[in-house]
């Protein structure tokens, strides 16, 4: 494969953008990601580069924003991490950037890049897009840049050769995690993520200074719906490894509470209840999170325990949806008794108890997303998202839709989790628009569970603060039009 030529050079300045569009109010979190594209720069190539991080959604930058950054800093390449609703800001930047960046070289990378690269390649001012883990791939492209080498050589991305987007075989996945170094969190200022008035994947915060951390990638369930950019084979950090982690940012970066963003941080449950030891034992007075949702029907009571002895103090459930003929058309098959068991006792215990829903799957009926709604409006959460189903390229929920469907395709600018897509509602047949709004007026109108909120919420402040948004889109969910 030959590439673009951009003549042998000296890299020097990488700048990694995470893009933001603004459509929806959504939840920050840190680049982890980038950092750890950084971390890992660092540790191959030392002090040869110099890196910088500027994070358009904590910043509230537009593309435009951006300009004075490339003409101050020149960057020699320019990594993006997408998600499918910036494609339209991502597009922006790199079209800013061959302009006030004169030869930089534009790469994509995150969950946009592995489902959409065909599509991102139409851009001319896109050079390369990296599909799946970024680690090894990153590094490989910077030295390939350095010496001038053809791209053959590079695993795990895709080109544009004349008007033909061409994919290097697959970069095999790392299997020892603990060989990633840890990520370069001096390159962003971790207090602004955790301002009060910033809206948060967890929604809230119970300490002063938050970090979120990955101790495993990858996930061997096969729902449907899911991305499969880490794999669906498990890899998991040793506890050891984790504890360090959080050792290093508690004493070196004055956090104290932790939000695990793994996709199934309990699929090991002697590795959780380790992780918690280690912590117990250090005496570290820590909070923790999990905004992405634990598995209900692999946990037991021994962990849930643990996991507030070690200072857990909110759970976040992924049900999807009560129906049990879903749960196995999605391959979720979750066991709702058992879920229903962890909620209450977690509840019962004082964690804060929160709970993931969909609505809007293919073949779903009325009677199905009432039933799911119902379900959660009967269980002992104090709080609830009831996002809408919208299918990701590559997946088989995607292909489902495809057959039924065969003129659907996706609207990056209507890629919104928050609120349904009209077409898909109209596709479907189902109001799912209806039915959403039904549901968080079902959930929250309940003064016991507010109470309940109340009590269990640690800052009183984040109600009125970093829930305002959250309620915002709860409103902007119940005032739209019928």
């Amino acid at each position: 494969m030959e590439k673009r030529s951009f003549g042998k050079k000296k890299i020097r300045n990488i700048l990694f953008v995470r893009t933001f569009q603004k459509l929806h109010n959504v939840g920050i979190a840190p680049p982890l990601g980038l950092l750890y594209l950084a971390s890992f720069l660092r540790r191959t190539f030392g002090n040869d580069l110099v890196l910088k991080v500027v994070d358009m959604k904590i910043e509230g930058y537009t593309p435009h924003d951006m300009v004075g950054i490339f003409e101050s800093f020149q960057p020699d390449i320019i990594a993006c991490s997408v998600c499918t609703d910036e494609d339209a800001c991502m597009r922006e930047v790199a079209r800013l950037a061959k302009i006030y960046a004169p030869g930089c070289f534009v790469v994509v990378g995150g969950p946009h890049a592995s489902m959409y690269y065909n599509e991102i390649l139409e851009c001319r001012d896109i050079d390369c897009a990296i599909i799946g883990e970024g680690e090894r791939t990153f590094s490989d492209l910077v030295r390939a840049l350095g010496n001038d080498d053809d791209f053959n050589t590079i695993r795990g991305i895709a080109v544009l050769k004349d008007t033909t987007v061409v994919r290097t075989p697959v970069q095999p996945f790392i299997d020892d995690l603990d060989e990633i170094p840890f990520p370069a969190w001096d390159l962003i200022d971790i207090d602004r993520y955790s301002h009060c008035g910033v809206l948060l994947m967890n929604t809230m915060l119970a300490g002063r200074r938050y970090m979120g951390v990955f101790t495993s990638r990858g996930c061997p369930y096969q729902c449907v719906f899911c991305h499969n950019i880490f794999g669906k084979s498990w890899r998991k950090r040793s506890a050891e490894n984790v504890f360090a982690e959080i050792k290093v940012l508690h004493d070196t970066y004055g956090v104290d509470e932790i939000h695990f963003f793994d996709d199934i941080f309990n699929l090991d449950r002697e590795r959780v209840k380790k992780i918690c030891d280690l912590i117990i034992q250090d005496g570290m007075h820590v909070r923790l999170a999990f905004p992405n949702a634990l598995r209900a029907d692999i946990l037991d009571r021994e962990t849930v325990l643990k996991l507030k002895e070690a200072g857990a103090y909110a759970i976040t459930f992924a049900l999807e949806t009560s129906s049990v003929r879903l749960q196995k058309m999605l391959h979720k098959n979750i066991d709702l008794d058992v879920l229903s068991e962890m909620i209450v006792y977690s509840s019962k215990i004082g964690l804060l108890t929160k709970c993931y829903t969909m609505l809007g799957f293919p073949t779903e009926t009325e009677e199905e997303m009432t039933g799911t709604i119902d379900f959660v409006c009967n269980l002992p959460l104090e709080a609830a998202s009831f996002f809408v189903v919208t299918p990701q390229k590559g997946t088989p929920m995607y292909a489902m839709i495809q057959c039924m469907f065969p003129d659907f395709s996706v609207n990056f600018n209507q890629y919104n989790y928050y609120m349904p897509n009209n077409r898909y509602e109209k596709l479907l047949g189902l109001p799912i628009s209806q039915f959403q709004r039904k549901a968080y007026r079902k959930f929250f109108f309940n003064i016991p569970r507010l109470l309940r909120l109340w009590r269990k919420t640690p800052r009183k402040e984040y109600l009125f603060r970093c829930l305002g948004p959250f309620c915002s889109r709860v409103v902007s969910i119940l005032s739209r039009e019928k």
